[in-house]
């Protein structure tokens, strides 16, 4: 994506664009966001550059915009609508089907205080939704977990760590495409050494999965993730990888309870699931 950085009434803006013929359009449309924009207050669908886009724009403050600013001074790392393109443009780049970003941007410099993504419009529903719609009998289940189980593995193949990837991350779009689904907010994690690895994303996969699956579509789902990552030459250790993926996920469990207004749970959460005893 091209970087630029443009001089305006409202500070210097920073810009990632992923054509040249849609700067103008970015310019424009980061001097229309309000000032006084509220945690998670805008998103939704717009029209950018003549098509229609999906956008969220938020401020960063308090300890968001410290802690992000550090990483940016520290570590070069940009805000995180802007490193959500970088590594949605990197996915798209390997053929994972992520909403196509256009543009993405912040006001404020090293310590950034208002950013914004704007990507290409995706019609689909979250997979957690679907899931929780159809029966184990449905045939689209099986082809939607098994994409999944494959794409998964193949992503940690790759040494790419998604850092968000909860069921309501990954989206199931129309049925006459070759492949139903589609990845989004991957911003926490990318291509590079994380602090959380592939355990992690199983865990969060499988946060609400080992509720709204069955024990046969979960013990399917992990023997193809470990098939594919043999085949992408990347084979697993699965003792080492289900133990850590276990204790991730009992971690998060646990957040849950103590910051039940945090999560957005339409179902029970299965407290006591093993990966090692799913998988046999």
């Amino acid at each position: 994506m091209k970087r630029l950085r443009v001089a305006t009434d409202r500070g210097s803006l920073e810009l990632l664009v992923s054509r040249g013929e849609f700067e103008s359009a970015a310019v424009g449309f980061a001097l229309g966001l309000p000032t006084g924009v509220g945690p998670g207050a805008l998103a939704g669908p717009v029209e950018f550059a003549g098509q229609r886009a999906w956008f969220k724009a938020g401020p960063l403050a308090g300890r968001a915009r410290l802690r992000h600013g550090l990483a940016r001074v520290c570590a070069g790392a940009p805000p995180p609508r802007a490193r959500e393109a970088l590594n949605h443009h990197w996915l798209m780049a390997r053929l994972f089907q992520v909403p196509a970003p256009l543009a993405a941007g912040w006001f404020g410099g090293s310590f950034p205080r208002l950013q914004f993504l704007v990507s290409a419009f995706v019609e689909a529903e979250p997979l957690a939704q679907r899931l929780g719609q159809l029966p184990p009998t449905d045939p689209n289940r099986r082809a939607w977990l098994a994409e999944l189980a494959r794409e998964a593995a193949r992503m940690h193949a790759l040494h790419f760590v998604h850092r968000d990837l909860y069921l309501r991350n990954v989206l199931v779009g129309p049925t006459e495409l070759p492949r139903r689904l589609w990845f989004i907010d991957a911003w926490r994690g990318g291509e590079r050494l994380q602090l959380r690895g592939p355990a992690y994303d199983l865990a969060c996969l499988f946060f609400e999965a080992a509720s709204l699956c069955s024990a046969g579509e979960l013990r399917e789902w992990l023997g193809l993730y470990a098939e594919e990552r043999s085949a992408q030459g990347a084979p697993m250790n699965p003792e080492r990888l289900f133990a850590a993926a276990t204790r991730a996920r009992a971690a998060l469990c646990a957040r849950a309870r103590r910051e039940p207004g945090r999560w957005r749970l339409d179902l029970p959460l299965r407290q006591d699931f093993d990966f090692a005893a799913a998988a046999r």
